[in-house]
């Protein structure tokens, strides 16, 4: 499913999560953050994992240790990951953009 919004911002939400191909690597998975009135805000949308910051940067940044975080978790104790975030809250988080700042993306490995 594709989401677009008013930014002609556009992204592939995958059927599943991919998984790296190097030794001891996962993903890759992608950051959005989004700047809201007191910071910023991330999402993974592969995960439907948040996190928030003072910067894109330090949004995104955090998001990349969460995810880390909640993949070690699920490999530990052998939990399932929750699905990807669903198109309607996608959208909400991408409109929730209330600044003249863009929308930064990342793409990284775990």
């Amino acid at each position: 499913m594709a989401v677009e919004a008013a930014t002609d911002f556009e992204y592939e939400v995958p059927e599943a999560i991919p998984r790296g191909s190097s030794a001891g690597t996962r993903g890759p998975f992608t950051g959005i953050a989004v700047c809201e009135t007191g910071g910023w805000a991330s999402l993974c949308p592969e995960l439907d994992i948040a996190s928030q910051g003072e910067s894109a940067d330090d949004a995104l940044s955090m998001l990349q240790e969460g995810v880390g975080e909640i993949l070690g978790l699920s490999e530990r104790d052998n939990l399932p990951l929750g699905p990807p975030t669903p198109e309607r809250d996608l959208l909400e988080f991408l409109r929730g953009h209330d600044s003249p700042e863009p929308i930064v993306g990342r793409v990284f490995l775990v």
